[in-house]
C-alpha cells in the first residue's frame, strides 16, 4: 500500500471514529439531561466528552490495528482510485438533464392531480 493509499485510509478511519465519537457524546448529554445527572454529578458534561472522545480514539485505534478492517478499507481504495470519475461538464450536463426531467415530471403530476381533484369535486357535488 503506498502513502496516498494510506492517507484514505487513515482519513476513512478518522471519519469513523469522529462519528461514533460525536454520535456518543450526543446521546449521553441527551440522557444525562433527560435523567437530571447535571443537578446528581457536578461535572458530568466533562465527563461525558473526555469519555466520548476516548471512545472514538479507541475506535480508531481498533479499527487501525485490526488486520480485517484494514485490509477492506485499503482494497476499497484501491478500487476507488481506479474508478473513471466524470468530467466537471459531465457532471454539470447530466444534473440540468436530471433537473429539466424533475420539473417536466413535476408539472404532468401537478396537472394530474389538478384533474383529479376537479373530477373527484365534481363526482362529490352530484351526489350530493
Amino acid at each position: 500500500m503506498n502513502a496516498e493509499q494510506r492517507k484514505w485510509v487513515i482519513g476513512a478511519f478518522m471519519a469513523v471514529a469522529l462519528l461514533v465519537g460525536f454520535i456518543l457524546m450526543q446521546a449521553l448529554l441527551k440522557i444525562a439531561g433527560v435523567w437530571d445527572l447535571e443537578a446528581r454529578i457536578k461535572s458530568i458534561e466533562m465527563i461525558i466528552r473526555v469519555g466520548s472522545i476516548l471512545v472514538g480514539a479507541g475506535v480508531f485505534v481498533g479499527l487501525l490495528k485490526h488486520p480485517v478492517s484494514n485490509q477492506f478499507t485499503t482494497e476499497v481504495v484501491s478500487e476507488l482510485m481506479r474508478v473513471t470519475w466524470p468530467t466537471p461538464k459531465d457532471t454539470s450536463s447530466a444534473t440540468v438533464i436530471v433537473v429539466i426531467m424533475v420539473v417536466v415530471t413535476g408539472i404532468i403530476l401537478g396537472s394530474m392531480d389538478v384533474v383529479w381533484a376537479s373530477l373527484v369535486q365534481r363526482l362529490i357535488a352530484l351526489n350530493f
